[in-house]
This record gives C-alpha cells, sequence and structure tokens, in this order.
C-alpha cells in the first residue's frame, strides 16, 4: 500500500512540476515580460504538497522549482546564478508554502483517521450493546425457569414443569441458532 502510495506521489509531483515548467516555457514565448513564472511554481508547489503524503515532496518540489526558475526563467537563461535576491526569495517562499501546506494536510489526515477510528468504536460499542441485549433476554428466562424448577420442584405439577422445561429449551435453541 505505502509502496503503491509512494508511486503514485512522485508521478503526481513529476506532472505537476513539468506542467508548472511547460506552462512557463509557453509563457516565455507569448509574453515579453515573466512576472508569473514564480507564482506558477509555487502554485505548482502548493498543489503538490497538498496532494501528496508527507513533506519530502513538497520541499523537494519547492527546492527543484527554484533552480528551474533560476536555470530557465532568469537572466542570464541556462546558467545559475543565486546572487540575484529574488532568488533566495522565492526558495523562502516556495519553502513556506510547502511546509505550511504539507503540515494542514498532515492535520487534516490525522484528523480523518481519528474521526474514522471513533466511528468504528462507536460501531463496535453499539454491536456489543445490541449483543448483550439479544443474548441476556433469553438467558434471563432459561435462568428463572430453571430456578423456579430447582427452588420450587414438589409444589409444581408435571404439566407446569413441562412447561418450564420446554421454555428453557425453546430459549437455549434460539441462543445456539444465535450464536452460531
Amino acid at each position: 500500500m505505502k509502496h503503491q502510495q509512494r508511486k503514485e506521489d512522485i508521478l503526481f509531483s513529476v506532472c505537476v512540476f513539468f506542467g508548472a515548467f511547460a506552462i512557463n516555457l509557453l509563457i516565455r514565448k507569448l509574453f515579453t515580460t515573466q512576472p508569473l513564472v514564480p507564482m506558477i511554481f509555487v502554485f505548482g508547489v502548493f498543489l503538490i504538497s497538498l496532494k501528496t503524503h508527507g513533506y519530502c515532496y513538497g520541499i523537494i518540489s519547492a527546492f527543484l522549482s527554484v533552480f528551474a526558475v533560476n536555470f530557465a526563467f532568469t537572466y542570464p537563461y541556462y546558467t545559475l546564478d543565486f546572487s540575484v535576491e529574488e532568488s533566495i526569495l522565492s526558495a523562502i517562499i516556495m519553502l513556506v508554502v510547502a511546509v505550511s501546506t504539507s503540515t494542514l494536510n498532515i492535520r487534516i489526515r490525522d484528523q480523518e483517521n481519528l474521526r474514522a477510528e471513533s466511528e468504528k468504536e462507536r460501531m463496535r460499542g453499539n454491536l456489543l450493546r445490541a449483543i448483550s441485549h439479544d443474548l441476556r433476554t433469553p438467558l434471563t428466562s432459561i435462568y428463572g425457569s430453571a430456578s423456579t424448577l430447582i427452588s420450587k420442584k414438589d409444589a409444581l405439577s408435571e404439566e407446569q414443569q413441562l412447561k418450564l422445561l420446554g421454555e428453557i429449551q425453546e430459549d437455549s435453541e434460539w441462543l445456539i441458532r444465535m450464536v452460531e
């Protein structure tokens, strides 16, 4: 299960990252100004942090996005130059977005798990109460009939004794069916 989830998270992260990269390349071809480039990558980091499990994918996508913006969309193109203050600021913003979104996402998932666990526990309690009630009724009847037979054997006629034994047998059979 975790292995499958990891694959899905990696695939989603790669698709969103390359989608953001492709959108930025398209914007670079169509427009002369590029103020949207960092915002599109921040949005990509946000989506990755929101939809994946854990902090790792968001943080890695934040670092990769900073390198992508610096390398492909900041002059001089196709060189890494981190002396530009915007790159450092973009890195900090993307990391904050990744960590805060991942934290909120993890808290929400934890709350959902707690709610599901609480619901299971409530259903289990209701089931046990229902079973207890269904078993207690015939047991009380069996106990009462058997106690009457033991304590008042001499005072009961043979017909009354057979009637009580029949009730005991009937309730015992019902219990056996219930347990099975």
